[in-house]
């Protein structure tokens, strides 16, 4: 918690262009936060253009950006009663997500969720793994809730089981399961030490 915290507990939402599950993950957290003070905070990227220099987005982005904040404070404040507070900035998203979190001594970041495949992921990392790795405070990664069917978990193999019940756990494979194959060991596999040198690619 921040030093403030008797007076006040600072959510800061960073939207994107269709976030409305951000804010609205912020709303809802606002409303079972005693004292919270949202901000609601969108960041242009790019294009931008340099002058004098200052690099300043298109200017049609950022009409659109103070547009898009204005709606969604409009919003989260009539929702909520309490006070919302809106921002605009140019630059690094995950940067100045985490800059204006220091200056309000957030107690709450919460960002959106981008997904993405493994390789873009390791090569470009995202904002919300960035500014999860590196802010001070909790964040709160919004989501859609998307659970499928889960695969069944298979039982154990009797025969594994009476094999380690017999040899008091000195063999843990039945004759079955002792030869490696694509469904061998299934239930009681032991995964083999990751060592330097190799590659795991989660999906």
């Amino acid at each position: 918690m921040s030093p403030n915290a008797e007076s006040r507990l600072v959510v800061l939402a960073a939207v994107g262009d269709d976030d409305g599950l951000v804010l609205s993950t912020a709303i809802g957290l606002g409303r079972v936060l005693p004292r919270a003070e949202l901000h609601v905070l969108h960041v242009v990227e790019v294009p931008a253009v340099v002058e004098g220099g200052y690099v300043w987005p298109a200017a049609e982005l950022f009409v659109d950006a103070q547009q898009l904040v204005e709606r969604m404070t409009a919003d989260a404040a009539a929702t909520t009663g309490g006070t919302v507070k809106g921002h605009v900035a140019v630059g690094s998203a995950s940067e100045l997500i985490l800059r204006l979190a220091g200056e309000l001594e957030a107690d709450l970041v919460v960002v959106g969720s981008r997904r993405k495949g493994v390789v873009e992921r390791t090569l470009m990392g995202s904002v919300s793994e960035r500014v999860v790795r590196r802010a001070q405070c909790p964040v709160v990664v919004a989501r859609p809730t998307t659970y499928g069917v889960a695969p069944a978990v298979e039982p154990p193999c009797p025969e594994c089981l009476e094999t380690r019940r017999e040899s008091s756990d000195e063999r843990m494979w039945c004759g079955r399961h002792a030869e490696r194959h694509p469904r061998a060991r299934l239930h009681y596999e032991t995964p083999e030490p990751f060592a330097l040198g190799s590659t795991l690619i989660r999906p």
